[in-house]
């Protein structure tokens, strides 16, 4: 027998017997004989895991752990490509070999609380990698993984602190500083989280998720025009994606920029024609810009391709109503009644063009409807509410529509918009049978107002 072989057999034997130093001392005197360079070794197999190269990583830390079982960079290595390959079980190996061999290495507790979080083991994740972070306090993943666990558990003031420590151990991570950002923002402080982001923004400029949280940020910190500008600077360097897009019409149409959120979803359609919210989006805009044959030809687009999309019905009823069309306004609203019957909004709107009708048994079908929509309504929409009370005057049923209008005054703060409406209605319904006209006409376009149903809508 050889004399390497017969060190590599005293090193299986003294790791049998638990003695990890001795038999380390042994795999590395049985490498030397061999000309191996160990240490090289590590240092690549190491570098090429840094720059994501996988296949070559793995190849060396397997050449490695053929010559010395022990090393503890080559299972934690492997551990971590088991894990990002899905190879939980493993994995799990890979890291209890690396306890045996290292149980004072803070990356093996690290590896743990991974596997645990995989797991949905939230607590044991915690645990672990807290033991992870205080064994090893000046290493990156760590201190990261620590804090980063700590955010996803809620317990945003006591990850902070890690997570900035991670910024400072790898201030050219992209990760660190995006998570330290996201973290910022759950904890309130927009400000901080803002610069945590740009930095991040300026390590990984291709990155288009760090662009959308920072629009974010920026608007939870009202400043609509510098997300707005912040957007337009990830299309420039990440291409025009439908996500950016979409997110920089929401901000226009926030601040009333109508022309402009057009512009947006329309290129979003160009690059998505199947994408219904884009269009349905489009069909409200349009409305908006007064563009009303563009606005039925993109609710009609959706039909197309989603013939039972309750909203392409619900947009043409509106649509059709505005042009005085109310046949038509009818029947595609009942097609979106009877396709979202849990939705107030058809049903509410439906009662409104029966009642512009005229005509008696559309009228006490309207009431039917509307008394049905007025159970349906959350407690805080009072458009339901308002509108029975404009069907029961059409009905000669006054005073059903004063306690309706009462028990409203007793409900609608005073600082919502419903309010002066309320109080409009209630000095001018009952005496001036045009007012009753003007409120019927206007009632269900104020509902969709109201509601920024095109913002609502792209949020969803």
């Amino acid at each position: 027998m050889s004399n390497q072989s017969e060190l590599k057999q005293q090193a299986m034997e003294k790791l049998k017997a638990r003695d990890a130093e001795g038999a380390r001392a042994l795999f590395l005197q049985a490498a030397a004989q061999e000309g191996i360079n160990l240490e090289a070794l590590v240092k690549r197999a190491n570098q090429h895991l840094r720059d994501d190269q996988v296949p070559e990583a793995t190849e060396l830390y397997l050449k490695i752990l053929d010559a010395n079982p022990t090393d503890a960079d080559a299972l934690l290595g492997l551990a971590r490509i088991s894990m990002f390959v899905g190879k939980m079980e493993e994995a799990e190996a890979y890291a209890t070999g690396a306890l045996r061999v290292a149980p004072g290495e803070g990356m093996v507790y690290t590896l743990f609380g991974l596997l645990a979080e995989a797991k949905n083991q939230a607590d044991k994740a915690v645990s672990e990698m807290q033991k992870g972070a205080e064994l090893s306090p000046d290493e990156f993943l760590p201190v990261y993984n620590y804090g980063r666990v700590l955010a996803l558990v809620g317990q945003y003031d006591e990850a902070l602190p890690y997570l900035l420590r991670s910024t400072e151990i790898e201030p050219h991570n992209y990760a660190a500083f995006y998570t330290l950002g996201t973290t910022l923002t759950m904890n309130g402080m927009h400000k901080e989280a803002a610069a945590a982001l740009n930095q991040a923004m300026k390590i990984a400029p291709k990155n288009l998720d760090v662009y959308a949280t920072l629009a974010d940020v920026l608007l939870r910190n009202h400043d609509p025009d510098m997300a707005l500008y912040v957007l337009n600077a990830g299309m420039n360097e990440c291409g025009e994606h439908p996500a950016l897009l979409e997110k920089a019409a929401v901000v226009c149409v926030g601040v009333n920029k109508i022309a402009n959120a057009v512009e947006y979803f329309e290129k979003i359609t160009k690059q998505l024609p199947t994408y219904a919210q884009a269009w349905l989006n489009l069909a409200n805009l349009y409305i908006l810009t007064q563009d009303l044959e563009k606005s039925e030809a993109a609710a009609k687009q959706v039909l197309t391709f989603e013939p039972n999309n309750w909203q392409a019905h619900y947009n043409l009823g509106n649509l059709y109503e505005v042009l005085n069309q109310l046949d038509k306004a009818e029947a595609e609203l009942r097609k979106a009644a009877d396709l979202a019957p849990n939705d107030v909004r058809p049903w509410c709107n439906l009662g409104l063009v029966l009642l512009r009708q005229d005509e008696p048994i559309k009228t006490k079908e309207a009431i039917s409807i509307l008394e049905k929509a007025v159970e349906r309504a959350p407690a805080d929409e009072f458009r339901p509410a308002y509108n029975l009370a404009l069907a029961y005057v059409k009905d000669n049923r006054t005073p059903r529509a004063r306690d309706i209008l009462k028990d409203l005054e007793q409900r609608v703060p005073q600082d919502n918009e419903a309010w002066d409406e309320l109080q409009h209605l209630q000095q001018t319904l009952f005496s001036d049978t045009d007012a009753l006209k003007m409120n019927l006409a206007i009632s269900s376009m104020m509902w969709d107002a109201r509601r920024g149903k095109a913002k609502d809508d792209s949020d969803e």
